[in-house]
């Protein structure tokens, strides 16, 4: 069991005073707040963004708080980063090992995580005293202001939705599989007995069955017969011969044409024609 914290926390004075800090990290300092499991103005703009999944968070790990959807926003004393050990990230406490929440800021420690370890004497004054995990978390409270520097390691709650994805695409893989070895074996029945997952029902959509119409003799004797096709036209033979008389004289108007482009020579006239 975790140390129990003098109240009203550093979290519920800000609450008081009108202050807005994250449920989730503990951060006052915001411009956008964003909405979450507890109302409006919940969450900072990071992990609004991340639990909503706006803009870049889109493609990256999200933030999942459906456990805190029925919880009020007065039961929400500390952030959600407060419960889980700021080294480990670990939410477990043992009798030697003790989770023990910092009265000044949004972290947390066990005893064993602690750079310079807490001795069992703060544990022993749960309740009765206020425990900072540095000098500088005594005057937040008055300052009411809390700065956060996230871990560079996964938060709780977050998670990927492309590993989320892959999931969902290997189990419905399976289920395909699983769908195709029942059509294989020798006791297979009908393909509309079988249910197929949503993403490939497509695939194995039954195919129907047509029945071919069976013929009668009297149908037979009666049936008049197909008609055959009809032939070509044939020109015939005065087209034939007026085409020709056309292509003959086309040709021989271009020769007329090619022998009028012939240049003719020019008589030069003697000096003695000039001469007087």
């Amino acid at each position: 069991m975790a140390r129990e914290s003098l109240r009203p926390t550093v979290f519920e004075e800000l609450s008081h005073n009108g202050v807005d800090w994250c449920r989730y990290c503990g951060t006052t300092e915001g411009i956008n707040w964003r909405p979450g499991p507890w109302g409006k103005r919940t969450l900072c703009n990071k992990h609004g963004c991340d639990y909503k999944g706006y803009g870049f968070a889109s493609k990256m790990p999200r933030l999942n708080l459906k456990n805190f959807v029925d919880e009020a926003l007065d039961e929400r004393i500390r952030p959600v980063l407060q419960t889980f050990c700021q080294m480990c990230q670990l939410d477990t406490s043992e009798l030697d090992n003790v989770l023990v929440h910092c009265d000044g800021c949004h972290r947390a420690y066990h005893q064993c995580c602690h750079p310079e370890g807490i001795c069992d004497s703060e544990v022993s004054l749960s309740g009765s005293s206020r425990w900072y995990c540095e000098p500088s978390c005594r005057d937040n409270a008055r300052k009411r202001r809390i700065v956060v520097e996230l871990p560079k390691c996964r938060l709780p709650y977050m998670c990927s939705p492309r590993h989320t994805a892959a999931a969902s695409q290997s189990a419905n893989g399976a289920a395909l599989i699983q769908s195709m070895s029942i059509l294989d074996s020798p006791s297979r029945r009908s393909f509309s007995k079988i249910v197929a997952p949503a993403p490939f029902a497509s695939v194995l959509k039954p195919i129907p069955k047509t029945r071919k119409r069976k013929t009668s003799d009297s149908s037979l004797s009666f049936s008049s017969p197909s008609p055959s096709p009809s032939p070509l036209p044939v020109p015939a033979m005065s087209q034939i011969e007026s085409s020709k008389a056309r292509l003959s004289a086309a040709a021989a108007a271009a020769k007329v044409r090619k022998s009028s482009r012939i240049a003719r020579p020019s008589v030069k006239r003697l000096e003695s024609d000039y001469a007087v």
